[in-house]
């Protein structure tokens, strides 16, 4: 979930573009669904007005690239297209990672893992929802994003 106030995924890459320390794992095709708060609180109401029972997956639409969003992201804050780093560069440097935290006895971070996962595409299929409680699942993007970057801009959590 990314909006105004997140702590997650999304803001962490606004934070990396402002810093020019953002990149793109492998060639950045892999989709990863997302969905902003607003259509959270939209589908909340939508189920209490509907008396509505059972789980339903919120996300937005369109589910973008990882490097489509972390070019959107790096132009809104007026920096350069993230670099794309390849795949076999990232796990050579993960494992390596991982390898001396546990040499160090330290607890491992699981790098290599986490980089395979980014690479595992995250796609929600949102019909069911849009279907039984007719709400629109449809985000503009770059508006949104343009909001939270904004907001962050102003609580002086980016430049």
């Amino acid at each position: 979930i990314f909006g105004i106030g997140d702590k997650g995924n999304v803001r962490q890459m606004i934070k990396h573009a402002s810093r020019h320390t953002l990149f793109v794992p492998g060639d950045g095709a892999t989709k990863k669904s997302i969905v902003h708060v607003d259509l959270v609180a939209r589908a909340c109401v939508a189920a209490l007005d509907r008396d509505t029972t059972g789980a339903f997956v919120v996300a937005n639409r369109e589910a973008p690239s990882v490097g489509d969003l972390a070019d959107l992201i790096a132009k809104r804050v007026g920096r350069r297209r993230p670099p794309r780093v390849p795949n076999w560069l990232l796990l050579g440097a993960a494992s390596a990672t991982d390898r001396l935290m546990n040499a160090a006895r330290m607890k491992p971070l699981g790098a290599r893992a986490l980089v395979q996962k980014s690479q595992i595409p995250t796609v929600c299929n949102v019909s069911r929802i849009e279907k039984e409680l007719g709400i629109d699942c449809s985000v503009d993007l770059d508006a949104v994003l343009r909001e939270e970057i904004e907001w962050m801009r102003r609580e002086r959590q980016i430049s």
